[in-house]
């Protein structure tokens, strides 16, 4: 027999904020791949690969909050 889960809105924000940082983390690995070591610094795709960075970053940061939202009281304690 089919057991239904429901999903609260703090686990559907974490399951959309990882599915976020997966799309990014791609753009980020393909284009990291792209840049030849010798193109400028200041070059459109170099900004635009930190520009992925930071969002990767603040992803990751978010999805660490909603994590840490999400566990219990003892599970917390057993990260110490």
């Amino acid at each position: 027999m089919a057991e239904l889960k429901l999903i609260t809105y703090k686990e559907e924000r974490l399951i959309y904020f990882a599915d976020q940082r997966k799309l990014v983390q791609k753009q980020y690995d393909r284009l990291e791949k792209a840049i030849k070591p010798d193109e400028p610094y200041l070059s459109e795709r170099r900004q635009f690969l930190s520009d992925l960075g930071r969002e990767l970053s603040f992803l990751n940061d978010v999805i660490k909050m909603l994590e840490d939202d999400l566990c219990t009281p003892k599970e917390r304690g057993a990260d110490k």
